[in-house]
């Protein structure tokens, strides 16, 4: 029992960690962005008319996904076993916007796209393609990998 808690001390974070970590503090900046541009605008939002309801709705549920968000950075920073499990879920849920985001694109807002000239359509497509390979691999390798699992002390 010594020597596993002592090779669970000794365990580095391992590269899937780290990049989780940083893709969810990278979210929590934009939606942290994204709820004080909406609290800056709420007395014009309110007297143009909206229902409070849906403003109350709004901000809850933004509040809600930055606090799980917040939950789960601090679960990996201190190895818990259920933030392995929430970064696991965390990654299938990034993979499945990019899915979704694919079949269903968003609007461009008030810029239109750009087109792609001929000679760069070659790495355009490359670059999706790599993009969407990683985001593929990235759950199953945060579930599979031998060294996140040691790392949280799961076993097989």
């Amino acid at each position: 029992m010594d020597e596993v808690l002592a090779n669970l001390r000794k365990a580095k974070r391992p590269a899937l960690v780290w990049i989780t970590q940083v893709l969810i503090a990278l979210l929590l900046i934009v939606l942290g962005l994204g709820i004080g541009s909406a609290a800056f605008a709420l007395p014009n939002v309110l007297a143009a008319g909206a229902p409070v309801f849906r403003v109350v709705v709004y901000f809850s549920l933004q509040l809600c996904v930055i606090a799980l968000l917040a939950t789960l950075f601090i679960g990996l920073v201190r190895r818990r076993r259920w933030a392995w499990l929430g970064s696991i879920v965390f990654a299938a849920l990034l993979l499945a916007l990019l899915v979704q985001s694919r079949i269903w694109p968003p609007p461009s807002g008030p810029f239109p796209i750009l087109p792609i000239a001929p000679e760069q359509q070659l790495g355009a497509a490359v670059g999706e393609a790599v993009i969407t390979l990683l985001a593929l691999l990235y759950p199953f390798r945060l579930y599979f990998s031998r060294t996140v699992r040691a790392f949280f002390a799961v076993q097989k």
